[in-house]
């Protein structure tokens, strides 16, 4: 299975369990990776024959930045079935959510995230 991805994509959102969370909005960072055949691409040379990564932008950004969910575990939900919805030909996605700025006591570290679905039957 070949691989397209977007890795450190970096959007505002206003999710989270606390009210300020969701009144001031955070930083996420986002890591996707789209599973699907396209060998023939490169005899093609077409975008047809793969994804193109700009439109899972797209999605990714729409879902990132919009209605507010209080889990990253749902957020990442939503953006793995935003993308199957969106592009047929992918049979696997991992989604990695990262809070850089999480409420917790911490000097250093990250915290997130990481789901890998299957397309659905």
């Amino acid at each position: 299975m070949d691989c397209i991805f977007l890795e450190g994509v970096t959007l505002r959102g206003h999710h989270g369990v606390y009210s300020e969370e969701t009144r001031l909005g955070q930083r996420f960072v986002f890591d996707v990776a789209c599973y699907l055949d396209f060998a023939t691409a490169p005899d093609h040379d077409d975008v047809s024959d793969t994804v193109n990564y700009e439109a899972i932008y797209a999605v990714l950004e729409r879902i990132a930045t919009g209605e507010p969910v209080h889990l990253i575990e749902t957020l990442a939900e939503h953006i793995a079935d935003a993308l199957f919805s969106a592009f047929g030909r992918v049979q696997r996605i991992d989604v990695t959510v990262t809070k850089p700025e999480a409420p917790l006591p911490m000097v250093a570290g990250r915290v997130g995230v990481r789901i890998s679905r299957q397309r659905p039957a």
